[in-house]
């Protein structure tokens, strides 16, 4: 073999392995649509539940690890609860196809359903939401939700279905039912 056949392929070799190095993005989460609202990916970001989190409509305290796990009690809070750490964040965006920005000023990394009504703080729960639409889904939804959960007109069950199913048409679930 000739030294430029022997360089030759020495070059195809080294630009394959560099080739299988390099990182490679894959889009695996694609976006749903209600009208003008973006909708999570069912497969990538299902909205799982925290099982330790309760609704005891009587406010009683339930401690689960020194931390109050029950959303109807006065003094529960969501701080305890959430445990994603930077890196699975940026994950969760590029699953979505989004590199940069996210979370940041354009994406909130939101729960698909809030921890507020017993979900959990994983990557099966988290989607890169645009911020403007994640606020509009805090306020229709999110903030009303663990009111009527607390109030027994609905199931934390039901809360948490509703949420996984299209946040819109709970939006509008939840408005009928404070209406009640």
């Amino acid at each position: 073999m000739r030294d430029s056949e022997y360089l030759d392929r020495a070059l195809l070799v080294v630009a394959f392995l560099l080739l299988m190095a390099w990182p490679v993005h894959s889009q695996t989460c694609h976006y749903g649509h209600d009208g003008a609202y973006l909708l999570p990916d069912p497969h990538c970001t299902p909205g799982q539940a925290d099982s330790r989190l309760i609704a005891d409509m009587s406010g009683k305290t339930h401690m689960v690890n020194g931390v109050e796990a029950n959303i109807c009690a006065k003094d529960f809070r969501t701080g305890p609860w959430r445990k994603v750490s930077e890196s699975e964040k940026k994950k969760a965006c590029e699953e979505y196809g989004i590199t940069s920005g996210c979370p940041g000023p354009g994406y909130e990394l939101d729960h698909l359903c809030s921890l507020e009504f017993g979900c959990s703080d994983s990557l099966l729960n988290l989607w890169p939401q645009p911020i403007k639409q994640a606020r509009i889904k805090d306020h229709q939804v999110e903030d009303k939700l663990p009111k009527l959960v607390c109030k027994g007109k609905m199931t934390l069950k039901q809360a948490q279905d509703c949420m996984r199913g299209d946040w819109v048409t709970c939006a509008k679930r939840v408005q009928q039912l404070e209406t009640k």
